[in-house]
């Protein structure tokens, strides 16, 4: 039997185009894989009206019980329920298909040497936002992180 991580590496590009479709509603005219990711494929999709958005297919091991997409898309619903819109706003998802649609935003990873103090400030500022939903209804509805230590020791 085939994983779902072992589908989603050889995942035909059609399939990616259709899934977009489908979850979206909308006519896809053009569709390319935006690189840079390690467990997850992201592609650019450019709907027919010109809207762009990013359709995200999950990594999935059935061995590993964390459901990533539920985790991701109903964090960033949370952030931008809360006025949080420095990320990319969630769409759709499709859990069956592990897959959601979020709003494209253009961008490129920053090397080190790019990093400016701009930038730090600029993540300080999203950390303290953050920070300050904790108290916010639903907040404390998600699992702990997959990395989360509560000891400096």
């Amino acid at each position: 039997m085939q994983t779902k991580w072992r589908r989603s590496i050889i995942l035909p590009f059609l399939d990616v185009k259709e899934s977009a479709s489908r979850i979206l509603g909308k006519s896809i005219d053009q569709f390319d894989e935006v690189f840079g990711g390690r467990n997850n494929k992201v592609f650019r999709i450019l709907c027919s009206s010109g809207e762009e958005y990013a359709l995200k297919k999950y990594f999935s091991n059935p061995n590993d019980p964390r459901n990533r997409i539920s985790n991701e898309f109903n964090a960033f619903t949370l952030l931008w329920q809360n006025g949080v819109h420095t990320i990319p706003k969630p769409i759709r998802m499709d859990v069956a298909e592990n897959t959601a649609v979020y709003e494209f935003i253009d961008g490129k990873k920053l090397s080190g040497n790019e990093v400016e103090f701009e930038h730090i400030g600029q993540c300080a500022q999203f950390l303290t936002r953050l920070d300050g939903l904790k108290t916010k209804p639903g907040a404390k509805e998600f699992p702990l992180a997959s990395e989360a230590r509560f000891s400096v020791a």
